[in-house]
């Protein structure tokens, strides 16, 4: 199972965030943190797979919450999330290391596959550093294909693009 740290001082992006995981991808363990001060507590106690994180928290910018957590977690992907920004600021956030940058509001599907790429990134990362990492990595991968082979993309694309309308526009 992944591991998954959400960080935003809105309780209620955080809940849409969980409830996008619960829905779409179940297999991915979601923790919540409201200040980067809480989820440095976590950071130093539990391993996770991938951050994500908002770009303004109080007293704190997510830029320089992804040097904290190369230091605390070495290979971890952060995902900066913003209502803000520009090409200047995804600059800067690839410079400071930094996985992805998402614009608000979030598509869900998008989200759910920015997440699971960077999973995946840190993952194959570990794996190739250890064969048991790896083997694991194997077994996760043949259970997401089969879980994508046995999926309707008509349905799927229903609930993507907004109902009948978009299933008219395929045919």
């Amino acid at each position: 199972m992944a591991r998954l740290l959400l960080i935003d001082d809105d309780p209620g992006t955080l809940v849409a965030y969980t409830e996008v995981f619960a829905a779409l991808e179940p297999t991915v363990h979601v923790t919540t943190a409201r200040s980067a001060e809480d989820a440095r507590r976590f950071l130093h106690t539990v391993p996770f797979d991938a951050v994500v994180c908002d770009l303004v928290l109080p007293g704190e910018d997510g830029l320089s919450f992804v040097d904290e957590c190369a230091a605390i977690q070495p290979g971890i992907p952060v995902i900066l999330v913003t209502g803000y920004g520009d090409e200047s600021l995804e600059k800067t956030a690839a410079n400071r290391g930094a996985y992805a940058l998402v614009h608000k509001p979030v598509d869900p599907y998008d989200f759910r596959s920015v997440v699971l790429r960077a999973i995946l990134h840190k993952r194959v990362t570990v794996a190739l550093a250890t064969e048991e990492a790896y083997r694991e990595l194997i077994v996760t991968m043949k259970e997401r294909l089969r879980r994508v082979a046995s999926e309707n993309m008509f349905d799927i694309g229903e609930h993507h693009r907004g109902g009948e309308e978009s299933s008219r526009s395929t045919h």
